[in-house]
């Protein structure tokens, strides 16, 4: 059986989209005509359905990990509820892999949502409940599923969902309540169903992770090697700093080469240090938060307001505070 369908399609706007699409097929795949014709039919609709989201165009390094990641939801070989975290800080991307994913493989569901914003939507009033809406919204496409509150919408959701093949994207996640009230449980949705989670990293919860990396430095020696580089010597040269350091009695040669093998600093071709921006910005603030409000009692100052404050208007408490000047 060989059948040719031509569409034609007129928007509001006036724009004409014309879908050519030929469906090679066989009788005996199918018991009986009827069900070749339902299949058919059903991929019609999810053609016609599907609205692409906009992404921009030519990102950067996005179609390479849209690649790797549809790997992993192995959509067509596992009917289990898989769910897939996305996490980063904020503008590194996320939503963006998100939009690209949903665009390759929204046509292999019949059922999907993407809802995004979701960490700006609950922050309204009615918001909570409005996003349960608009995911059964999309799902379901009926407007007559009013939900008076988000334990009540829980309910719901797993009650309609549960026996739904859904392809269900969370754009901007910051906290479990979110997920909780959306995707609760695996039992929520029907076999075959993929959920993909694009959390974003608060601020706070980033130098709590990156500083389990510094607690676990063997001895106070690395650790004090690490917050001078953080706030002095970044993009200097190693053989200098570990001069400066060793006339500090810091024995720098061994302290450096434990920053390196532990990713706390980088040293480069030209023989030059480094730290990413995240770690230099946690170990400042370890000094930082030991005087919030009274930059004289830190042991370091590297920004140079505090410096002239403290030279000029106040008197330096200890002898081991240093100054970047």
């Amino acid at each position: 059986m060989c059948i040719y369908i031509h569409i034609h399609i007129c928007r509001r706007d006036a724009a004409c989209v014309y879908i050519g699409l030929f469906i090679f097929s066989f009788v005996h795949f199918y018991r009986n005509e009827r069900e070749a014709i339902n299949h058919i039919v059903e991929k019609v609709t999810n053609l016609l359905d599907k609205t692409d989201l906009f992404v921009v165009d030519n990102p950067v390094g996005v179609k390479s990990r849209v690649h790797d990641t549809i790997q992993l939801l192995n959509i067509q070989q596992s009917n289990d509820v898989l769910l897939l975290g996305i996490w980063g800080m904020g503008g590194i991307g996320k939503t963006t892999i998100a939009k690209a994913i949903y665009n390759e493989i929204s046509h292999n569901f019949r059922c999907r949502s993407f809802l995004a914003n979701i960490r700006e939507t609950w922050e309204h009033t009615d918001g909570k409940v409005s996003l349960q809406e608009q995911l059964l919204l999309d799902i379901l496409k009926k407007t007559t599923t009013k939900i008076p509150n988000i334990e009540s919408g829980k309910n719901t959701i797993k009650d309609m969902l549960c026996d739904k093949r859904v392809l269900l994207v969370l754009d901007d996640v910051d906290s479990l309540d979110q997920l909780n009230a959306l995707c609760g449980s695996r039992k929520w949705f029907g076999s075959g169903t993929r959920i993909i989670i694009i959390k974003i990293i608060p601020n706070d919860e980033v130098q709590r992770k990156l500083k389990i990396s510094y607690d676990g430095l063997n001895d106070d020696t690395e650790k004090e090697i690490f917050l001078d580089i953080a706030c002095f010597f970044i993009r200097m040269d190693r053989n200098d700093v570990t001069q400066i350091l060793n006339g500090c009695g810091l024995f720098a040669d061994i302290g450096i080469s434990v920053l390196v093998e532990r990713s706390l600093v980088t040293v480069d071709d030209k023989n030059t240090l480094g730290m990413h921006d995240l770690l230099r910005d946690m170990g400042r603030e370890i000094i930082r938060e030991k005087s919030p409000k009274d930059p004289e009692e830190r042991s370091r100052l590297w920004f140079h307001e505090d410096v002239l404050n403290v030279l000029f208007e106040k008197t330096v408490s200890t002898s081991y505070t240093y100054f970047m000047i």
